[in-house]
């Protein structure tokens, strides 16, 4: 009798990586980082809540004056 040869099972597809995955990652990635990178990631977080920071609370201001953020939808809808 002769063996025959059956087709090798295909490697299981990838599966796109869970958030707790890519968060751990980032953390390993900062902790193995040098000083130098986490002082300048430190600076690009302030210099971005900088900029959009002061708009944000005006936002949140003029949303509860005006009783919510429907006029926001308004807005968009008028625009």
């Amino acid at each position: 009798m002769t063996e025959i040869d059956a087709p090798e099972p295909s490697p299981p597809e990838p599966s796109p990586p869970r958030a707790v995955d890519v968060v751990g990652r980032a953390i390993d990635l900062n902790l193995g980082g040098s000083a130098q990178i986490r002082r300048a990631s430190i600076y690009a977080g302030l210099l971005f809540l900088a900029a959009i920071g002061p708009l944000a609370a005006l936002l949140v201001a003029h949303s509860i004056r005006a009783g919510g953020f429907d006029w926001i939808i308004d807005l968009i809808a008028l625009g």
